[in-house]
Protein backbone atom coordinates (compact mmCIF):
# COMPACT_ATOMS: atom_id res chain seq x y z
CA UNK A 1 0.00 0.00 0.00
CA UNK A 2 1.34 3.45 -0.91
CA UNK A 3 2.10 5.62 2.07
CA UNK A 4 2.13 9.40 1.92
CA UNK A 5 3.02 11.85 4.65
CA UNK A 6 -0.04 12.84 6.58
CA UNK A 7 0.07 16.37 7.92
CA UNK A 8 -1.88 16.75 11.14
CA UNK A 9 -0.60 19.26 13.65
CA UNK A 10 1.91 16.81 15.13
CA UNK A 11 2.85 17.31 18.73
CA UNK A 12 6.53 18.14 19.13
CA UNK A 13 8.61 15.12 20.10
CA UNK A 14 10.07 14.42 23.51
CA UNK A 15 13.81 13.82 23.23
CA UNK A 16 15.60 12.04 26.08
CA UNK A 17 19.15 13.37 26.41
CA UNK A 18 21.73 11.19 28.10
CA UNK A 19 24.96 9.34 27.32
CA UNK A 20 24.75 5.56 26.95
CA UNK A 21 24.26 3.46 30.07
CA UNK A 22 22.08 6.07 31.79
CA UNK A 23 18.81 4.13 32.11
CA UNK A 24 17.45 5.73 28.93
CA UNK A 25 16.12 2.46 27.47
CA UNK A 26 14.05 1.60 30.52
CA UNK A 27 13.00 5.25 31.01
CA UNK A 28 11.84 5.53 27.42
CA UNK A 29 9.89 2.26 27.63
CA UNK A 30 8.19 3.46 30.82
CA UNK A 31 7.11 6.72 29.21
CA UNK A 32 5.81 4.84 26.20
CA UNK A 33 3.27 2.99 28.34
CA UNK A 34 1.42 6.27 28.88
CA UNK A 35 -1.64 6.31 26.59
CA UNK A 36 -0.66 9.76 25.31
CA UNK A 37 2.90 8.78 24.35
CA UNK A 38 4.70 6.34 22.07
CA UNK A 39 8.35 5.55 22.72
CA UNK A 40 10.54 4.34 19.90
CA UNK A 41 13.85 2.53 19.83
CA UNK A 42 16.92 4.65 19.06
CA UNK A 43 16.04 6.41 15.80
CA UNK A 44 19.42 8.15 15.32
CA UNK A 45 17.95 10.44 12.67
CA UNK A 46 19.68 13.65 13.74
CA UNK A 47 23.15 12.58 12.58
CA UNK A 48 22.60 14.26 9.19
CA UNK A 49 20.27 16.55 7.27
CA UNK A 50 18.98 14.00 4.75
CA UNK A 51 18.29 10.30 4.83
CA UNK A 52 20.89 9.77 2.11
CA UNK A 53 23.46 11.52 4.31
CA UNK A 54 22.49 9.22 7.18
CA UNK A 55 23.25 6.21 4.99
CA UNK A 56 26.59 7.78 4.05
CA UNK A 57 27.32 8.43 7.73
CA UNK A 58 26.66 4.77 8.45
CA UNK A 59 29.16 3.74 5.79
CA UNK A 60 31.80 6.29 6.79
CA UNK A 61 31.62 5.39 10.50
CA UNK A 62 31.11 1.64 10.05
CA UNK A 63 27.83 1.70 11.98
CA UNK A 64 25.60 -0.61 9.90
CA UNK A 65 23.06 -0.93 12.72
CA UNK A 66 22.56 2.82 13.16
CA UNK A 67 19.02 2.73 11.74
CA UNK A 68 17.96 -0.49 13.45
CA UNK A 69 15.63 1.43 15.77
CA UNK A 70 14.08 3.33 12.87
CA UNK A 71 13.52 0.09 10.98
CA UNK A 72 11.84 -1.52 13.97
CA UNK A 73 9.68 1.56 14.52
CA UNK A 74 8.57 1.68 10.87
CA UNK A 75 7.89 -2.05 10.82
CA UNK A 76 5.68 -1.72 13.88
CA UNK A 77 3.89 1.37 12.58
CA UNK A 78 3.43 0.20 8.98
CA UNK A 79 2.80 -3.51 9.49
CA UNK A 80 1.81 -3.79 13.15
CA UNK A 81 4.58 -6.31 13.78
CA UNK A 82 8.35 -6.66 13.81
CA UNK A 83 9.26 -9.59 11.61
CA UNK A 84 12.08 -10.13 9.14
CA UNK A 85 9.64 -9.39 6.33
CA UNK A 86 8.28 -6.22 8.01
CA UNK A 87 11.80 -4.93 8.63
CA UNK A 88 12.79 -5.65 5.02
CA UNK A 89 9.74 -3.68 3.89
CA UNK A 90 10.73 -0.82 6.21
CA UNK A 91 14.25 -0.82 4.74
CA UNK A 92 12.83 -0.69 1.23
CA UNK A 93 10.56 2.18 2.30
CA UNK A 94 13.55 4.11 3.63
CA UNK A 95 15.76 3.32 0.64
CA UNK A 96 13.08 4.61 -1.74
CA UNK A 97 13.09 7.90 0.18
CA UNK A 98 16.84 8.48 0.48
CA UNK A 99 16.33 12.01 -0.86
CA UNK A 100 14.03 12.93 2.03
CA UNK A 101 15.21 15.33 4.73
CA UNK A 102 15.39 13.54 8.08
CA UNK A 103 12.70 15.89 9.38
CA UNK A 104 10.30 14.55 6.78
CA UNK A 105 11.05 11.00 7.92
CA UNK A 106 10.47 11.85 11.58
CA UNK A 107 7.39 13.90 10.68
CA UNK A 108 6.01 10.80 8.99
CA UNK A 109 6.65 8.74 12.13
CA UNK A 110 5.02 11.39 14.31
CA UNK A 111 2.06 11.57 11.95
CA UNK A 112 1.58 7.81 12.27
CA UNK A 113 1.06 8.15 16.05
CA UNK A 114 -0.77 11.49 16.12
CA UNK A 115 -2.10 12.85 18.49
CA UNK A 116 0.25 11.01 20.85
CA UNK A 117 3.72 12.35 21.71
CA UNK A 118 6.66 10.57 20.11
CA UNK A 119 9.63 9.79 22.37
CA UNK A 120 13.16 9.26 21.06
CA UNK A 121 16.13 8.34 23.26
CA UNK A 122 19.07 8.17 20.85
CA UNK A 123 22.27 8.75 22.89
CA UNK A 124 24.10 10.11 19.83
CA UNK A 125 21.73 13.10 19.83
CA UNK A 126 23.90 14.50 22.65
CA UNK A 127 26.73 15.22 20.17
CA UNK A 128 26.77 19.04 19.85
CA UNK A 129 26.08 19.24 16.11
CA UNK A 130 23.34 16.60 16.28
CA UNK A 131 21.72 18.30 19.24
CA UNK A 132 21.80 21.64 17.44
CA UNK A 133 20.14 20.00 14.44
CA UNK A 134 17.43 18.43 16.59
CA UNK A 135 16.57 21.81 18.10
CA UNK A 136 16.65 23.60 14.76
CA UNK A 137 14.31 21.05 13.18
CA UNK A 138 12.03 20.85 16.25
CA UNK A 139 12.34 24.14 18.12
CA UNK A 140 9.31 23.31 20.29
CA UNK A 141 10.50 19.85 21.29
CA UNK A 142 10.69 18.92 24.95
CA UNK A 143 14.01 17.70 26.33
CA UNK A 144 14.30 15.29 29.25
CA UNK A 145 17.84 15.37 30.64
CA UNK A 146 18.27 11.95 32.21
CA UNK A 147 21.23 11.57 34.55
CA UNK A 148 23.05 8.78 36.35
CA UNK A 149 25.50 9.00 39.24
CA UNK A 150 29.05 9.10 37.84
CA UNK A 151 30.29 6.24 40.01
CA UNK A 152 27.92 3.66 38.53
CA UNK A 153 27.74 5.38 35.12
CA UNK A 154 31.51 5.24 34.61
CA UNK A 155 31.69 1.62 35.70
CA UNK A 156 29.01 0.75 33.17
CA UNK A 157 30.49 2.90 30.39
CA UNK A 158 33.91 1.35 30.98
CA UNK A 159 32.58 -2.02 29.86
CA UNK A 160 31.04 -0.49 26.75
CA UNK A 161 34.22 1.34 25.76
CA UNK A 162 36.57 -1.61 26.21
CA UNK A 163 36.20 -4.66 28.45
CA UNK A 164 39.44 -4.62 30.42
CA UNK A 165 41.78 -7.56 30.86
CA UNK A 166 44.35 -5.71 32.95
CA UNK A 167 44.52 -2.81 35.41
CA UNK A 168 46.18 -0.62 32.77
CA UNK A 169 43.38 -1.30 30.30
CA UNK A 170 40.76 -0.79 32.99
CA UNK A 171 42.17 2.61 33.94
CA UNK A 172 42.38 3.67 30.31
CA UNK A 173 38.74 2.66 29.78
CA UNK A 174 37.69 4.53 32.92
CA UNK A 175 39.49 7.67 31.73
CA UNK A 176 37.65 7.40 28.43
CA UNK A 177 34.36 6.87 30.25
CA UNK A 178 34.94 9.88 32.52
CA UNK A 179 35.79 12.11 29.58
CA UNK A 180 32.73 10.92 27.67
CA UNK A 181 30.47 11.44 30.70
CA UNK A 182 31.84 14.96 31.23
CA UNK A 183 31.48 16.00 27.60
CA UNK A 184 28.00 14.53 27.17
CA UNK A 185 26.47 16.02 30.31
CA UNK A 186 28.38 19.27 29.89
CA UNK A 187 26.98 19.61 26.38
CA UNK A 188 23.45 18.87 27.59
CA UNK A 189 23.68 21.35 30.47
CA UNK A 190 25.02 24.08 28.17
CA UNK A 191 22.35 23.41 25.57
CA UNK A 192 19.38 23.20 27.92
CA UNK A 193 20.42 26.35 29.78
CA UNK A 194 19.58 28.30 26.63
CA UNK A 195 16.07 26.89 26.25
CA UNK A 196 12.81 28.10 27.73
CA UNK A 197 12.45 26.58 31.22
CA UNK A 198 9.25 24.75 30.30
CA UNK A 199 11.07 22.87 27.53
CA UNK A 200 13.48 21.13 29.88
CA UNK A 201 13.20 18.68 32.74
CA UNK A 202 16.22 17.16 34.47
CA UNK A 203 15.60 13.84 36.18
CA UNK A 204 17.92 11.53 38.08
CA UNK A 205 17.54 8.07 36.65
CA UNK A 206 17.91 6.56 40.10
CA UNK A 207 14.84 8.48 41.28
CA UNK A 208 12.81 7.28 38.31
CA UNK A 209 13.70 3.63 38.79
CA UNK A 210 13.61 3.52 42.59
CA UNK A 211 10.59 5.76 43.20
CA UNK A 212 8.55 5.82 39.99
CA UNK A 213 5.34 6.66 41.86
CA UNK A 214 6.82 10.09 42.60
CA UNK A 215 8.97 10.64 39.51
CA UNK A 216 6.45 9.67 36.82
CA UNK A 217 3.71 12.13 37.84
CA UNK A 218 6.35 14.87 37.82
CA UNK A 219 7.21 14.05 34.21
CA UNK A 220 3.55 13.87 33.22
CA UNK A 221 2.71 17.21 34.85
CA UNK A 222 5.61 18.79 32.97
CA UNK A 223 4.22 17.44 29.70
CA UNK A 224 0.64 18.37 30.59
CA UNK A 225 -0.70 14.82 30.28
CA UNK A 226 -2.75 12.46 32.45
CA UNK A 227 -1.43 11.59 35.92
CA UNK A 228 -4.19 9.22 37.05
CA UNK A 229 -3.16 6.23 39.24
CA UNK A 230 -4.03 3.72 36.51
CA UNK A 231 -1.84 5.56 34.03
CA UNK A 232 1.10 5.76 36.44
CA UNK A 233 0.71 2.06 37.21
CA UNK A 234 0.83 1.23 33.50
CA UNK A 235 4.04 3.23 33.14
CA UNK A 236 5.72 1.01 35.73
CA UNK A 237 5.73 -1.84 33.23
CA UNK A 238 8.40 -1.08 30.62
CA UNK A 239 8.44 -4.75 29.67
CA UNK A 240 5.09 -4.23 27.90
CA UNK A 241 6.64 -2.01 25.23
CA UNK A 242 6.68 -3.61 21.77
CA UNK A 243 10.33 -2.62 21.62
CA UNK A 244 11.29 -4.07 25.04
CA UNK A 245 12.75 -7.23 23.54
CA UNK A 246 15.21 -8.06 20.75
CA UNK A 247 13.84 -7.57 17.28
CA UNK A 248 14.02 -10.04 14.37
CA UNK A 249 17.39 -11.24 13.15
CA UNK A 250 17.74 -8.38 10.65
CA UNK A 251 17.06 -5.71 13.33
CA UNK A 252 18.00 -7.14 16.71
CA UNK A 253 18.75 -4.10 18.84
CA UNK A 254 17.78 -0.42 18.74
CA UNK A 255 18.45 -0.05 22.46
CA UNK A 256 20.54 -1.31 25.35
CA UNK A 257 21.12 -5.08 24.94
CA UNK A 258 20.95 -5.62 28.71
CA UNK A 259 17.53 -3.96 28.87
CA UNK A 260 16.25 -5.92 25.88
CA UNK A 261 17.35 -9.15 27.56
CA UNK A 262 15.63 -8.28 30.86
CA UNK A 263 13.28 -5.28 30.59
CA UNK A 264 11.50 -5.44 33.94
CA UNK A 265 11.69 -2.37 36.19
CA UNK A 266 14.29 -2.68 38.97
CA UNK A 267 15.51 -0.14 41.55
CA UNK A 268 18.84 1.55 40.83
CA UNK A 269 21.73 1.92 43.26
CA UNK A 270 22.52 5.49 44.29
CA UNK A 271 26.03 5.91 45.78
CA UNK A 272 26.17 8.12 48.83
CA UNK A 273 29.07 10.27 47.65
CA UNK A 274 30.44 11.76 44.45
CA UNK A 275 33.93 10.61 45.40
CA UNK A 276 35.49 8.30 42.82
CA UNK A 277 37.76 5.40 43.83
CA UNK A 278 41.46 6.25 43.95
CA UNK A 279 42.22 2.86 42.38
CA UNK A 280 40.66 4.11 39.15
CA UNK A 281 43.77 6.26 38.71
CA UNK A 282 41.96 9.27 37.24
CA UNK A 283 43.76 12.59 36.93
CA UNK A 284 42.81 14.81 39.91
CA UNK A 285 41.57 17.53 37.56
CA UNK A 286 39.28 15.05 35.84
CA UNK A 287 38.05 13.75 39.19
CA UNK A 288 37.32 17.31 40.34
CA UNK A 289 35.49 18.03 37.08
CA UNK A 290 33.32 14.93 37.42
CA UNK A 291 32.52 15.74 41.05
CA UNK A 292 31.61 19.36 40.29
CA UNK A 293 29.33 18.42 37.40
CA UNK A 294 27.75 15.61 39.42
CA UNK A 295 26.87 18.04 42.19
CA UNK A 296 25.40 20.41 39.61
CA UNK A 297 23.25 17.52 38.40
CA UNK A 298 21.90 16.95 41.89
CA UNK A 299 24.25 14.33 43.32
CA UNK A 300 26.18 14.75 46.54
CA UNK A 301 27.08 13.47 49.96
CA UNK A 302 23.53 13.99 51.21
CA UNK A 303 22.01 11.48 48.78
CA UNK A 304 19.87 8.80 50.30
Amino acid sequence: MSRTLRRPAQRPPLLILSPPRSFSSVASAMLGQHPEMVSFPELNLFVAETLDAVFLYMEAHATPRLLTGTLRALAQLHEGRQTVEAVNAAYAWLHDRRNWPVKRVLDHILAEIHPRIGVDKSPCTTFPSFLARAHRLYPHARFLHLTRHPRTALESLRNVIAPATSQIEERAALRGAALFWLIAHGTIVSFTSRLRPEQVLRLRGEDLLSNPAAALPRVCRWLGIDTSPDTIEAMMHPERSPFARPGPENARLGGDPAFLASPALRPATLPLSTELPARWGLDPRMTDGVRALAERLGYGSGDR
